[in-house]
């Protein structure tokens, strides 16, 4: 069952950085008088990272639930999704310049606000970048587009990444689903794109995606006009 799928991936994603943070801190202490300063610093820092990424990973499953279970439910109001949209590429440029992507935004001037949860929008477009900037490899380009049509805004999100193959684009909104072409060895649990779904279900959305390999992606959802 789809649960028992559930616990066995947490259980993997859990047990893996939490083997590294146990060896890591067991080899401090076993070792503490021989280790030099830089060796001390390496060790620490590979604790943290795996710390980093549990936290994420508790965060991520302890938000899905929530949205699973309805307990958070989007508040819509009016903002200016040109104004979000420019403030989170700003969060992440300095991420995608050290990976060596370019992220472009490009819209029209004075486009009406839409009407939706600010926060859980803005929770989808950090995770659709955040994804983005995992698959692109440097050299690449992240563009984000809004355009008007009748009475709703189009956000696409496109990426000149490793693209995501005809069998697994069905499965890519699934719990854990990951993209074998990952830069990465683990970043996150595959939850990223679970969330948005969630996200824009809520909102009575949907999310679509386009994908070639070798050429890249373009996920796009609209959001009402308010």
């Amino acid at each position: 069952s789809l649960r028992r799928e559930l616990i066995a991936n947490v259980s993997h994603d859990l047990r893996t950085p939490l083997s590294s943070m146990q060896g890591y801190v067991e080899t401090v202490m076993m070792k503490n008088n021989v280790l030099n300063e830089e060796e001390r610093r390496q060790y620490l820092q590979t604790i943290l990272d795996s710390t980093i990424r549990l936290n994420k990973l508790v965060q991520e499953l302890f938000e899905l639930s929530k949205l699973d279970a309805k307990q958070t439910l989007p508040k819509p109001e009016p903002f200016s999704i040109t104004e979000l949209v420019q403030d989170v590429t700003q969060k992440f440029q300095p991420q995608a310049e050290k990976n060596g992507i370019r992220i472009e935004t490009k819209f029209a001037k004075d486009l009406p606000f839409v009407q939706a949860d600010i926060g859980m929008i803005e929770r989808v477009l950090q995770n659709l970048i955040e994804n983005a900037i995992k698959y692109t490899p440097a050299n690449g380009k992240i563009a984000l587009m809004l355009e008007r049509l009748d009475r709703k805004l189009t956000l696409r999100v496109s990426d000149t990444g490793c693209g995501i193959s005809v069998v697994d684009l069905p499965k890519i909104f699934d719990r854990f689903y990951r993209s074998s072409c990952n830069r990465t060895t683990f970043d996150g649990a595959g939850l990223g794109l679970a969330i948005v779904k969630k996200i824009l279900d809520l909102h009575g959305e949907k999310i679509q995606v386009e994908s070639q390999e070798n050429v890249g992606t373009i996920f796009s959802f609209s959001l009402p006009l308010n």
